[in-house]
């Protein structure tokens, strides 16, 4: 036997333990999702898509959230690896392919890492210093709540998320399922006591308290004058149908994560049985949950007003009201709900909790990738070496504890992630590909194809249907693709460095990476090509 043929992967098992049972998983994933950070989803969509309802969007949008959700579901049951989509594409079409779209996916997930780190100190911090400062009369919180936006502070109080990210993922997966459970209570009570005071509070009430709070602070700002200031910056108020499909492609990309616990489907229990039963349900929550807190909102607040008032930040900054000393988030404007002090309490600290529930979530996606690219040698196979008592790739996760550190400090410091302004673009792209692949399976790989559920293997004029669903989630994430590239306000502005730098040039790193360990094995006797004709162990 040649030593390629023996060498096919570092080992015989990953040495990873499938003890994240159905909960857990859905939990780790649906933590990214996050439902309470959807206060910025409602943010930009008077700017980039006037005359919008966002909520009415996100709802419509639904079905072909669930329909990537059923491809990932079935792709997850039929091979649960570690690495998910990145394992399914180097499979079926080719190993360059799937690491050139994993790699970009990462770099991504890195980028989005830092952000959401970033978001706790600037986000959810900073309004509940505010509110205490306002509730209690102490202008040290409000001294502090200035303070988590300024740049040293969100570094300082970022960088200490980095040791919890080590000590969760090094515990394992037990440990990392353990902690999202707590915050998972946590966090989702703030969520239940967020939308019951949403849309239980009449919109007079909302209108009473914030009149009462401007005129106390010395503003002659009312709530109708708020609305009067948006019209003469340029806002249109009311909502149309047609607006709102407009926003459609815009309500799809501010889902994300409900189908990523196919990532850490290698440590999932039955995982071949159970994986839809995490990715459906995330799926289908996420789609709900969205909705629920756009119509909240707009409930409590006013759609014209809650809208105009975003339109006015972001276009005619200037005649934002001072006294809203920050910006018009859900979880700022929920304060003028109600003068009970414990309820909105609650609610502000669980932001700051859900905000570490988030964090949890996205280091287990990214160290699995990293593993599953080590056990196929496409990089370090350091990188696969697995803690005998913890079960966990230990190099992986000190390396993405140093990776997340240096891009919070390149978020915070630098202009580095300009060259991510395309993002979803990329994100686009990527999936287009999954998908793609997905298509292509009955004729790639017939044997693993027949394995999946009897219902996907059904035949339209010859064409499984399978591949009917993946071919339709292929031309909508190519018209995605075209959408984000075209619409500045979904897919960020286009120049020459951010498409070449933040796009091509990921996905040509990603090539050149493969590329060069192909021929590195190659030259020492292993064809590291030899992995990809094969489903790796578990």
């Amino acid at each position: 036997m040649s030593l390629a043929q023996k060498s096919v992967f570092i080992r015989d098992a990953t040495g990873l333990v499938r003890s994240v049972g159905t909960f857990d998983a859905f939990n780790i994933s649906f933590s990214f999702v996050n439902i309470l950070s959807s206060l910025w989803v409602y943010s930009w969509t008077p700017v980039g898509y006037p005359r919008a309802n966002t909520a009415l969007a996100i709802l419509m949008i639904g079905p072909v959230v669930m329909l990537v959700a059923v491809i990932y579901a079935v792709m997850s049951n039929l091979i649960p690896r570690s690495g998910g989509d990145y394992v399914w594409v180097s499979r079926i079409v080719h190993p360059a392919i799937g690491f050139m779209q994993n790699f970009y996916m990462n770099f991504a997930f890195i980028y989005w890492l830092a952000l959401v780190i970033s978001w706790v100190p600037n986000w959810y911090l900073s309004v509940l210093f505010s509110w205490l400062g306002v509730a209690t009369n102490n202008p040290t919180m409000a001294t502090w709540a200035a303070n988590m936006s300024a740049p040293m502070w969100t570094f300082i109080i970022g960088s200490l998320f980095i040791p919890y990210i080590f000590v969760i993922l090094m515990g394992g997966m037990k440990t990392l399922a353990l902690a999202q459970r707590v915050l998972f209570v946590i966090a989702n009570f703030g969520m239940i006591a967020l939308f019951v005071v949403m849309f239980t509070t009449p919109t007079s009430t909302f209108i009473s308290n914030f009149n009462h709070y401007m005129q106390a602070s010395g503003s002659t700002t009312t709530y109708n004058s708020v609305i009067y200031t948006a019209q003469t910056a340029g806002y249109s108020p009311g909502w149309g149908i047609i607006p709102t499909i407009i926003a459609l492609p815009y309500a799809f990309s501010m889902y994300g994560g409900y189908n990523w616990s196919s990532y850490i489907a290698g440590e999932v229990k039955n995982a071949k049985t159970k994986m839809s039963r995490t990715i459906l349900p995330t799926g289908l929550l996420s789609i709900i949950c969205f909705t629920l807190m756009g119509f909240g909102i707009f409930h409590l607040a006013g759609f014209d007003f809650y809208n105009g008032i975003q339109y006015i930040y972001y276009n005619s900054p200037a005649a934002y009201p001072k006294a809203l000393i920050l910006p018009p988030l859900i979880n700022y404007f929920v304060t003028f709900a109600t003068n009970n002090f414990w309820i909105i309490l609650a609610i502000l600290v669980a932001y700051v909790f859900n905000g570490i529930w988030m964090i949890g979530a996205l280091p287990a996606f990214i160290s699995r990738c990293w593993f599953a690219w080590a056990f196929d040698r496409i990089v370090p196979t350091k990188l696969a070496e697995v803690s005998s008592r913890f079960k966990v790739p230990t190099y992986v996760v000190i390396l993405e504890g140093l990776f997340t550190w240096i891009a919070l400090y390149l978020l915070v410091f630098t202009q580095f992630f300009a060259y991510q302004a395309n993002v979803i673009v990329g994100w686009m792209v990527c999936y287009a590909i999954v998908a793609l692949s997905v298509a292509v399976l009955p004729w790639r790989k017939r044997d693993l194809f027949e394995s999946v559920a009897p219902v996907y293997k059904r035949r339209f004029l010859g064409v499984p249907l399978l591949s009917i669903l993946s071919g339709i989630m292929f031309a909508f994430f190519v018209f995605m693709t075209y959408a984000a590239s075209v619409n500045s306000a979904l897919g960020g502005p286009m120049t020459w460095a951010s498409v070449g730098i933040g796009i091509f040039g990921m996905f040509i790193i990603g090539l050149a990476i493969y590329a060069a360990s192909y021929l590195y094995h190659k030259r020492i006797g292993i064809d590291i090509g030899m992995a990809f004709k094969e489903i790796p162990p578990e």
